[in-house]
């Protein structure tokens, strides 16, 4: 099957069984974040309010929920569905825990909204506005638009890609665009100017 153009095809595409548990997935992320984006990601129902929300994906015996919980409040309650690299695995042969997605996608909601600080934007007057030679080359160029588009500053993804210790460069950039929703070329810049400054 190639890339589904909605959740609609996406879950259309499942097997008959599964089906009714992927519309009741959908839905319960939907109740408890009635204003994000829906859309395929990775080829699989994905949702976005000021970062990443959730991904689900049906496999032949489980339901994929992805990326990691960070919640401590939450970590006894998911303990049982933790799957390889701590994303969660929910058995399609068990009742799927409809009010422990709920949780999961208010706690990321909270979570996106305590990263996502208030930018106002300033207005640079004419007069001091960059020319042609004092334009920022390579990786940098991009900050601009990196800034405005994600409304972060630049040295709060500096400081995300500190934590990252030991990872390579595209591990880093899948992981911004996994957990960030960042676009590749973005994730690549940001990822390629801090790699430059440690070496």
């Amino acid at each position: 099957m190639g890339t589904p153009d909605s959740v609609d095809d996406y879950i259309a595409a499942a097997s008959a069984d599964v089906r009714p548990v992927l519309s009741a997935v959908r839905a319960a992320v939907r109740q408890a974040a009635p204003h994000a984006e829906e859309r395929i990601s990775y080829r699989m129902p994905a949702y976005f309010q000021n970062g990443v929300v959730i991904y689900f994906a049906a496999f032949q015996n489980h339901l994929g929920v992805y990326p990691p919980v960070r919640d401590p409040t939450l970590k006894a309650a998911l303990a049982q569905y933790l799957g390889p690299k701590d994303n969660l695995r929910f058995s399609l042969a068990q009742p799927i825990p409809l009010d422990l997605i709920e949780q999961i996608v208010q706690s990321r909601l909270l979570e996106n909204t305590a990263r996502k600080p208030t930018v106002r934007k300033k207005r640079i007057p004419l007069e001091t506005s960059m020319t042609d030679e004092t334009k920022p080359k390579g990786p940098a160029s991009y900050f601009p638009s990196i800034e405005k588009k994600y409304g972060q500053p630049m040295q709060h993804w500096f400081n995300l890609i500190a934590e990252q210790k030991g990872r390579k460069h595209m591990e880093i950039v899948n992981w911004l665009k996994t957990e960030h929703a960042m676009g590749h070329g973005h994730a690549n810049a940001v990822v390629a100017h801090c790699l430059a400054q440690k070496a």
